[in-house]
């Protein structure tokens, strides 16, 4: 089986997504914790981010552009943040920001790859079990070639 670009960048939103949503909400305290009334705030942009790359995944079939802007917009909200909280929280900064580096490369990386989603197999040949050298349409067993245009039931004679 291969891995595809725009399927790996679907894959990667979603893990960037399931990852910021994580130290968002996970019970452990993050070091952004520290800072005081402005931790909520982190919870609130890493929420919001994990979602927003989340989102990114789901609209990459149809809609390539937004999906693209919402992972390389939330990448960078987190690439502030990181840069933000590393600054303000001194010895923890690193740590807090690395919580938001993570997801915020992994959001920056899907983006990069993100595209519509490439199915392919052997059953994927323009419809689910069609098969090559296949006809177009089916042709009723209870009419005989040369009747499909005739009008009223098909002749039962045979």
């Amino acid at each position: 089986m291969q891995l595809r670009g725009n399927n790996a960048g679907v894959l990667l939103a979603i893990l960037a997504g399931v990852v910021a949503l994580a130290r968002a909400i996970w019970p452990i305290a993050a070091p952004q914790a520290y800072a005081g009334e402005q931790g909520g705030v982190w919870v609130f942009i890493a929420f919001v981010a994990g979602a927003t790359f989340l989102a990114a995944a789901f609209l990459a079939d149809r809609h390539v552009g937004w999906s693209k802007g919402l992972l390389f917009g939330g990448a960078v909200v987190l690439t502030g943040s990181a840069l933000y909280f590393g600054w303000l929280l001194g010895a923890h900064g690193f740590a807090a920001a690395l919580i938001d580096l993570v997801p915020a490369l992994l959001g920056a990386a899907a983006g990069v790859l993100i595209g519509p989603i490439q199915r392919g197999g052997p059953l994927d040949r323009g419809g689910p079990f069609r098969r090559e050298g296949q006809a177009d349409a089916v042709q009723s067993p209870l009419r005989r070639e040369g009747e499909a245009n005739r009008e009223g039931p098909p002749s039962r004679v045979g």
